[in-house]
Parts: C-alpha cells; structure tokens; sequence
C-alpha cells in the first residue's frame, strides 16, 4: 500500500563527508558564510547528499538543482535547512525521508514522481504549492505541526497509473487530518474539500467511498 507518513521524528542516520575532489565529480555547489548551497547534480540514480563537502556544511538546495536527473532514491542529511521550488520533481523516487533539520520545502519540490512514502519532520508548519503534485500516494496523514496546506499539494494523486508491469492505479482513498490547519483551494482533490467543509473542518479520517465520494470515519466506542 503506498502512503504518505508525516512524523514527528524524521532523522537521518546519512552524516556522510565527502572531499571536494570527490564532490566534484557529482555537483556544482556555492559556499556563502562558510555554508553550502547544492545547485546542480550531474551523478547517478541513487543520491546520497553529504553533510559536509569537505570542512563546509550542506544546508540548502537551490530550486531545479535535482530537476529530471533520473533519480530513484534521495539520502539527505540532517543538515539540510531548505529544499527550493522543483528541486526534485519529475524524477522516479519512490520513497523520501524529510529530516527534522529542514523547515522549509518550495513548491513542487517534490511533484512528479513515484513517490508512495515520505516521512516528513516536526519543522515543516507549510506544505506549500504543488510540493507533492501527482505522486503514487493512497494514503495521507497530516500530524498537528503542519498549519497551512497550500495550493494543489496533494492533487492528481489518481491522475498516474500503473505502468504495464504494475496495472495497479494509484488512487488516495484515506486523509487522516487533525485540528488548526488550513487548506487552500484545490490543495486536495475538490470531492474530499467538499466533504471536509460540509463536515465543519472536522479533524479525522475520511475515506473514498466506491462511488467516489468521501465520508468522515466515524470514531468507535
């Protein structure tokens, strides 16, 4: 079953350390304040983005810098403060963990991919526009740190379907959302706000019924 999981401790074990030398074979980087910004990437599928390029700390990743390289997996450590606009999106990654050390994410970051789990930190309070647009996602669970869901983060969930090897479609059927948080329009699909608004913003779980609308869980006794 492929989910979205949004956690209140995302930690990385990637502390990795790479020479200059060594990193330049696979990106072009800038250092301001002694801090390094990723800004390309010109490497294989798997990515395993160090802490440190040699004495100078990974902390940001400048919008585009992984855009349609082919990636299928992203290891980021928790140096990581910032992931700018579309710097992962239309790539093959199925899977992603957001450290706690990142408190911001720009739109569509993540859009466009194959992703069925991301377990995201307790430093995220926006998921902003189109962050995860059309990914393989069936279930969502928003945890209370999350206030402000911005704009098509999460629409077109049913719009990829399974290729010939895996015929599957991938539909979200489930939202599990709590209290405080606001939703744009048209941050999830328009049937599921429709339902959510008419139930009073209720905090819950609300599911795909087979006819395709949406109903609020009812909580047991």
């Amino acid at each position: 079953m492929a989910f979205i999981v949004f956690s209140t401790n995302a930690y990385s074990e990637n502390e990795m350390v790479v020479s200059e030398e060594e990193a330049a074979s696979l990106y072009e980087w800038e250092v301001v304040d002694d801090l390094v910004t990723i800004l390309d990437y010109h490497g294989p599928s798997v990515v395993v983005l160090p802490a440190k390029i040699g004495k100078h700390k990974v902390t940001r990743i400048e919008g585009f810098a992984f855009f349609m390289k082919d990636i299928t997996s992203i290891s980021l450590p928790n140096t990581i403060t910032s992931i700018g606009r579309s710097a992962f999106t239309w790539n093959n990654i199925n899977e992603v963990i957001i450290p706690d050390s990142v408190r911001s994410i720009g739109d569509a970051a993540f859009a466009n991919n194959r992703i069925h789990k991301i377990i995201l930190g307790k430093n995220i309070a926006n998921i902003n526009k189109s962050v995860f647009r059309q990914n393989y996602c069936t279930e969502i669970s928003i945890p209370e740190n999350v206030k402000t869901i911005r704009e098509a983060a999460f629409i077109q969930m049913d719009s990829i379907k399974g290729s010939l090897n895996d015929p599957i479609p991938w539909v979200l059927r489930s939202i599990k959302i709590g209290e405080s948080v606001t939703i744009e329009a048209y941050a999830l699909p328009d049937d599921f706000l429709e339902t959510y608004n008419a139930c009073g913003k209720g905090a819950g779980e609300y599911l795909l019924n087979n006819d395709g609308t949406w109903q609020l869980k009812k909580e047991e006794k």
